[in-house]
């Protein structure tokens, strides 16, 4: 059953919209049917074709002509509707997420048979059921950031999610909801809800990994991320979206959170240092993401509002970031911040990233990418460092020439972003070279056609054939954007 569903979902892309019409039909009957609710395994199946069907193969008018059909699907915790494990079950609406915010409706087009569907949602955010608050929420929560409610529907949406907050903490009682989200979501006018969400985050302290003598894996770390406003790095957002998702923290403020830190990685780096540079500390394991997001959080928010501060401070924050990067965790990303508290630090910062870039760890080189991509950002937005050498872009532009792997997946999608972030720091030069690396590609990510043997297909290409559509799509993404320039 999930072969086939798994092949269905990837000819829908190939369908005709009348085609496309009916396999939602039948995701609209498998979603209901309680086969699939009852057996876990099945639940995978209901997933697959949702995901490709309204991420890829849907275009937006036909998403919309049918979302009154979305909409009145049950959700986990509804009376009358259960499932083997709620938290694998599909929300239909998480595939919208690609859609541009803020685009609306097109002009004429009549929703009126979504009114009950809303309404029954925002009457289930008010409810009892925690799954059933946290999924409708999410669905309301997708309608809104696409524009889509009316103004009498947001601030029913607002009201309903603060009608129900937790004592402690202050913010609305719904499970998996992060606190940084709440901070672009509609709220009744009598709720602060920025101060309400510093709050409560600068009375969280981060949470340790080490149990004992060992090395306790947890995976990211969440409170890192909400600090900062979501997982998304600075270089892959418009300074405006920044700003909707991130509590803008004083100077003393983001000196308490620093200490925090360094008080954690006090505590725990005679363990920690055993392991970090080992397989534990490689993208991907969960060490590696804890002190990933920690580099986010120095480089973003920590490092450029302390700046100003007592040199006692800048000492902590410098000694932390290079002791940290010389024990095995990869703090390249923030490098280039150090330059906000100490400009001495720009051969330093130079030399790491180039090295990095060097390396044969995918996961170095990602992260080194994004900070050569990074310090071009916050000059670009004013920030007080000084400028990159010249030879970091410039070998950054030659990768995607010469298609160097490890990381040319990296090099592609950062590239695309700084030229649609931030297209000034890009140079005539730099754009020729892209233009020659998109023509090298165009061969590279060739597939071989029927009967052909792989060994004529781009045969000189770095990148294996599995590989090849993902990368034809970041040659894509670039391209448009190089075009758009």
């Amino acid at each position: 059953m999930r072969v086939l569903s798994d092949v269905l979902s990837r000819l829908t892309i190939r369908l005709d919209e009348g085609r496309r019409a009916q396999v939602l039909e039948l995701a609209l009957q498998m979603y209901r049917l309680p086969l699939f609710g009852q057996f876990l395994k099945l639940h995978k199946c209901v997933t697959l074709v949702f995901r490709r069907l309204l991420s890829q193969a849907m275009d937006r008018p036909e998403v919309l002509n049918r979302m009154d059909q979305l909409l009145s699907l049950p959700v986990p915790g509804e009376v009358g509707f259960s499932f083997a494990e709620p938290s694998n079950w599909p929300g239909p609406l998480d595939y919208l997420a690609h859609w541009s915010p803020g685009g609306g409706l097109p002009d004429g087009f009549d929703r009126s048979s979504w009114n009950p569907h809303v309404e029954r949602l925002i009457a289930l955010v008010r409810g009892v059921s925690e799954e059933a608050r946290s999924r409708a929420a999410r669905r309301l929560h997708v309608l809104f950031a696409i524009g889509v409610l009316t103004d009498e529907e947001e601030a029913a949406f607002g009201a309903a999610l603060w009608s129900r907050t937790d004592h402690s903490s202050g913010l609305p009682s719904q499970p998996y909801y992060p606190a940084f989200t709440l901070l672009s979501l509609p709220h009744p006018p009598d709720i602060d809800v920025g101060e309400t969400v510093r709050m409560y985050l600068l009375a969280r302290d981060f949470a340790p990994v080490v149990a004992g003598n060992g090395v306790m894996l947890r995976g990211g770390d969440q409170l890192a991320r909400e600090l900062r406003g979501g997982p998304a790095p600075l270089i892959a957002m418009t300074e405006e979206d920044r700003q909707a998702v991130m509590v803008d923290w004083t100077p003393k403020e983001a000196e308490t959170i620093l200490r925090k830190m360094s008080d954690l990685w006090d505590q725990e780096k005679g363990v920690l240092k055993a392991h970090l540079g080992s397989h534990l500390a490689l993208p991907g394991h969960d060490l590696a993401s804890r002190f990933m997001d920690w580099a986010r959080l120095l480089a973003e928010v920590i490092l450029p509002r302390i700046a100003d501060t007592e040199d006692a401070t800048k000492g902590l924050a410098r000694d932390l970031v290079l002791e940290m990067d010389e024990a095995g965790a990869c703090m390249s990303y923030a490098t280039p911040a150090l330059l906000y508290i100490d400009e001495d630090q720009l051969d330093r910062s130079s030399d790491r990233l180039w090295r990095g870039m060097q390396s044969a760890d995918p996961g170095e080189v990602g992260e080194a990418i994004r900070g050569v991509v990074l310090w071009l950002m916050l000059r670009s937005r004013g920030g007080r460092i000084p400028s990159p050498p010249d030879r970091l872009l410039d070998e950054l532009v030659n990768k995607a020439v010469v298609r160097r792997m490890p990381g040319l997946d990296w090099t592609l999608t950062h590239l695309a972003n700084l030229l649609r972030l931030h297209p000034e720091q890009l140079e005539a030069r730099h754009l020729a070279g892209l233009c020659v690396a998109l023509r090298f590609l165009l061969e590279d990510t060739r597939l071989p056609v029927a009967k052909q043997p792989l060994s004529h297909s781009a045969p000189l290409s770095p990148i294996p054939v599995g590989d090849r559509p993902q990368y034809r799509s970041l040659s894509v993404a670039l391209a448009a954007r190089l075009a758009a320039r």
